[in-house]
């Protein structure tokens, strides 16, 4: 059986820290996560995924979504923008996404 490293400092690990050598490169490890070090890569966003077709019209998919977060027993629903908020509500949202009402259209890169 080989011996557990410290994924830190390559010293063998101690069975009171494993995977570590120590409470320091416990912390060590730590604070990378905190910092943002340490990242696991997400799937790339497109920011339009998440918005109903233009040419629809988006109360379908606001009941849809309202219907699976019942189901799911989901207090919180998040859905809806500047252009469709009030429907977003009467369908059940509970939080949306304003920021274009707010600070106007994003500038397209």
């Amino acid at each position: 059986m080989t011996a557990v490293l410290c994924p830190i400092c390559k010293r063998p690990a101690e069975p009171k820290f494993r995977p570590f050598c120590s409470k320091r490169c416990a912390d060590v490890d730590l604070a990378r996560w905190f910092t943002g070090a340490y990242a696991i890569p997400g799937a790339p966003v497109d920011e339009d995924e998440d918005v109903p077709p233009a040419e629809e019209e988006p109360a379908m998919h606001f009941a849809l979504l309202a219907k699976i977060a019942a189901r799911n027993g989901l207090a919180k629903l998040s859905m809806g923008m500047s252009g469709d908020f009030e429907t977003a509500i009467r369908f059940g949202a509970t939080s949306v996404r304003v920021g274009q009402a707010l600070f106007g259209a994003r500038a397209k890169l």
